[in-house]
Protein backbone atom coordinates (compact mmCIF):
# COMPACT_ATOMS: atom_id res chain seq x y z
CA UNK A 1 0.00 0.00 0.00
CA UNK A 2 2.51 2.15 1.14
CA UNK A 3 4.89 1.59 -2.49
CA UNK A 4 1.56 2.38 -4.70
CA UNK A 5 1.09 5.88 -2.75
CA UNK A 6 4.73 6.51 -2.81
CA UNK A 7 4.52 5.93 -6.69
CA UNK A 8 1.40 7.88 -7.38
CA UNK A 9 3.00 10.62 -5.86
CA UNK A 10 6.62 10.25 -7.55
CA UNK A 11 4.61 10.30 -11.00
CA UNK A 12 2.67 13.27 -9.93
CA UNK A 13 6.28 14.99 -8.82
CA UNK A 14 7.56 14.57 -12.01
CA UNK A 15 4.91 15.53 -14.05
CA UNK A 16 5.10 18.97 -12.45
CA UNK A 17 8.95 18.98 -12.40
CA UNK A 18 8.67 18.42 -16.23
CA UNK A 19 6.37 21.00 -16.77
CA UNK A 20 8.28 23.50 -14.66
CA UNK A 21 11.30 22.32 -16.69
CA UNK A 22 10.12 22.78 -20.37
Amino acid sequence: MITEITESWYSNLVEELQDIIV
